[in-house]
């Protein structure tokens, strides 16, 4: 799961930040930022998957997608995205834990187009 990525990313990152910053606060700096990109740039896929979700929908009239999938993957990218964050911010690295933050409220939306779609098709069967 990319969750899992980002995170190991952002805790390595963390962890080299942590030895650094005693040595050279200057190293420590461009490394925060280095860190903080590479966690925001990870998730472009996620973005154009969003994109061609909503393209494909408006193509199709119906889903025959298992929504309890969908539930389980967003309560795991939660779990692991919390406790990275809190790990991360143990750390002092505020900011790569407010990119996880980002990160996981990303993905979450994307798995859960598929139940969201499927409530307004319902909806709109109603009407």
């Amino acid at each position: 799961m990319l969750i899992v990525k980002i995170c190991i990313f952002a805790i390595i990152g963390a962890f080299a930040i942590t030895v650094v910053k005693d040595q050279n606060k200057e190293v420590s700096v461009l490394l925060t930022i280095a860190c903080s990109l590479g966690v925001t740039f990870s998730i472009v896929d996620q973005l154009s998957g969003i994109v061609v979700y909503i393209t494909s929908f408006i193509e199709k009239s119906g889903l025959n997608l298992t929504h309890l999938s969908a539930v389980i993957k967003t309560v795991c990218v939660g779990y692991f995205a919390q406790i990275s964050i809190d790990l991360l911010e143990d750390m002092g690295a505020r900011s790569v834990a407010n990119k996880i933050a980002l990160c996981a409220k990303i993905i979450i939306i994307a798995l859960s187009f598929p139940i969201i779609t499927e409530l307004l098709s319902i909806v709109e069967d109603l009407l």
